[in-house]
């Protein structure tokens, strides 16, 4: 019975010490972790990694975000605005892109992920924003964002994960509105006006 113990665990273990040393690629100090070709093949234009988890990653094209959960070895395909509709959450899919990823800096935020949209319509932005709660298994839309303004910038607070600020432009390349959430990213009100 030993005997048999022995040769069920040392395969496993040492396929998990091969998966170890080669998930990520690692160079002195550096690590390289492959992300997979995303389906429209573009490059990576942002990326977040959970600071209390590291193993859990994101990244994006602009179209789709891919999630990890072991460190870069295995990745999948979380969200993508690629067949949205404003009936889904609030944006045509073929005129938005995913500005940036953000994943709070508190352990209190659990499994919070946001996603900053910018949707084209005509000569208009318009901003968006996607939450997840648990990793990118579920998304919902947040309300309260203006109708026009291109989104530039979102922060959540590292002190207070319910507290978070998103920078608007609506023209002039400087960001002119500054909204506000209470609630992790579910709800954003405005904290100045064009005054």
């Amino acid at each position: 019975m030993l005997l048999l113990l022995a040769t069920v665990v040392v395969p496993n273990a040492l396929a998990i010490a091969a998966a170890a040393d080669t998930c990520p690629t690692r160079s002195g100090y550096w690590f390289t972790y492959d992300v997979p070709d995303f389906p429209s093949r573009g490059p990576i234009t942002a990326f977040a990694i959970d600071a209390f988890r590291p193993n859990k990653m994101y990244a994006t094209d602009g179209t789709d975000v891919v999630r990890t959960t072991n460190g870069g070895c295995n990745w999948e395909t979380v969200y993508s605005v690629a067949g949205k509709t404003p009936l889904d959450h609030g944006f045509r899919g073929e005129a938005a892109t995913i500005r940036s990823i953000e994943v709070p800096r508190n352990p209190a935020a659990g499994d919070t992920v946001l996603l900053l949209i910018a949707e084209q319509a005509g000569a208009t932005t318009r901003p968006h924003v996607v939450r997840s709660i648990d990793t990118g298994k579920t998304w919902t839309a947040a309300v309260g964002l203006p109708p026009a303004g291109d989104p530039e910038s979102i922060a959540i607070s590292p002190a207070a994960p319910a507290i978070g600020y998103l920078g608007i432009d609506v023209g002039g390349g400087g960001l002119d509105l500054l909204f506000a959430t209470e609630d992790g990213g579910a709800r954003w009100l405005p904290r100045s006006d064009l005054t």
